[in-house]
């Protein structure tokens, strides 16, 4: 099936399917394009994979696109001191902590597509590096 017979097919059942005042609306079909050639994107690579799903995302790290000072949408950001000291009692906590942090679910208020970073420490040096938040649902 072709991009134009699919973005067609797409309109006709949302217009069979809504009331008819809504039924007569234009219909783009920009969303039914992007799903016709994301569908044909090969992945061989996280890039190509995130390119593929344009509107649900991976529901991964993957979907994370940036990293900035702030949180932000498909951004990570740093775990603020605060946030460090009040869940461990230090700004550098030991990868033992993170991970008991990350299986108790304790690392919370992140909205969808928001995530953070932190990094777990061993005599006072970073030795790992740990990401926690939300992709999707």
């Amino acid at each position: 099936m072709g991009e134009e017979e699919y973005v067609a097919g797409c309109i006709a059942w949302i217009k069979a399917s809504v009331p008819a005042d809504l039924a007569d609306a234009e219909w783009s079909g920009d969303q039914f394009r992007h799903q016709w050639r994301a569908a044909r994107v090969v992945v061989t690579s996280p890039d190509t994979l995130l390119e593929a799903q344009p509107f649900s995302g991976t529901h991964s790290v993957i979907d994370m696109t940036q990293v900035a000072d702030e949180p932000g949408y498909n951004t990570v950001a740093p775990a603020p001191p605060e946030y460090l000291l009040e869940l461990f009692g230090t700004t550098q906590p030991a990868a033992s902590a993170v991970e008991s942090a990350i299986e108790a679910a304790a690392m919370h208020g992140f909205g969808r597509w928001h995530g953070m970073y932190l990094l777990a420490y061993a005599d006072g040096a970073p030795t790992e590096i740990f990401f926690v938040g939300h992709s999707g649902d």
